[in-house]
């Protein structure tokens, strides 16, 4: 359903500005109040519960009485768990000792066995990250599928995403070419627990060090010869509010693959 599809992958889109760009005001080290909920277009409607320290508990996506639970575990201040309620994976999160965020290990959450798959984390010692792995689990073995290496701006804004296979060749590119103002990023309004297209930057570490969201996303995706195999741009386009995004409009445009295109819209509700 392209409105589930746009939930997961988002930029946010401003209009260009002449001249010398304004200081904007520094964001606060805290929300100052919690996502309730969003509700988007076709009556597809997101609400969120949390716990008493204010971790997200649970999110409910809804259309009419078909609804979808994704559960979050906790230990202390560190997410261990993240899971679909009604799938039969759950992906678990491993940390070092200086609590950055070391792996994301897709896997039965009941059926022993060596099955799913995995992200691992490097870090630049600012503590962003530098590199991603991404692999595939089974009896066989763990075999590396791709590698995405993380650009930075000197003002340590992600710039540029490259993600290899494991030949080393260049097969998608993500480009953020704008951002939004300073604002609260959510993760949990953009990723899923599936893998999605997107994945190399709606990653929790990766979203969770960002103080604004991407603007505009151009993926291109290569062919061996290094040829542009596709071209897809997403836009989104906030009203933000103290800090807090008001209004999200979404959309994902396409040449090559006009199959992908869709737009739709939701408001927040604190």
């Amino acid at each position: 359903m392209k409105y589930i599809l746009l939930l997961l992958i988002a930029g946010i889109a401003l209009p260009a500005c002449q001249g010398v760009e304004p200081t904007l005001p520094e964001l606060p080290n805290q929300p100052g109040k919690l996502l309730r909920s969003i509700q988007w277009e076709a009556n597809l409607q997101t609400n969120f519960n949390y716990h008493s320290d204010s971790s997200v508990k649970e999110r409910i996506d809804q259309i009419g009485a078909n609804a979808q639970k994704t559960i979050f575990s906790w230990n202390n201040t560190k997410l261990t768990e993240h899971a679909w309620e009604n799938s039969i994976y759950k992906n678990v999160y491993t940390y070092n000792a200086a609590g950055l965020l070391t792996s994301i290990r897709n896997r039965y959450k009941e059926i022993p066995g060596n099955n799913g798959y995995e992200f691992q984390f490097q870090y630049q010692g600012s503590g962003l990250v530098k590199e991603m792995t991404y692999s595939q689990i089974n009896e066989a073995g763990t075999s590396l599928v791709s590698r995405a290496v993380y650009t930075y701006s000197p003002q340590n804004e992600l710039q540029l995403i490259r993600s290899y296979n494991a030949a080393g060749i260049l097969q998608v590119e993500l480009r953020i070419e704008a951002y939004s103002a300073p604002c609260f990023v959510n993760p949990w309004v953009f990723i899923s627990p599936g893998l999605h297209s997107l994945f190399q930057l709606y990653s929790y570490p990766v979203l969770a060090s960002l103080k604004k969201l991407p603007a505009k996303i151009k993926q291109l995706q290569f062919n061996p010869d290094g040829s542009v195999l596709s071209t897809v741009t997403y836009f989104n386009r906030t009203t933000i509010i103290d800090f807090h995004i008001t209004k999200l409009e979404m959309e994902t445009q396409s040449t090559t693959s006009p199959t992908m295109n869709a737009k739709t819209s939701g408001s927040f509700r604190y």
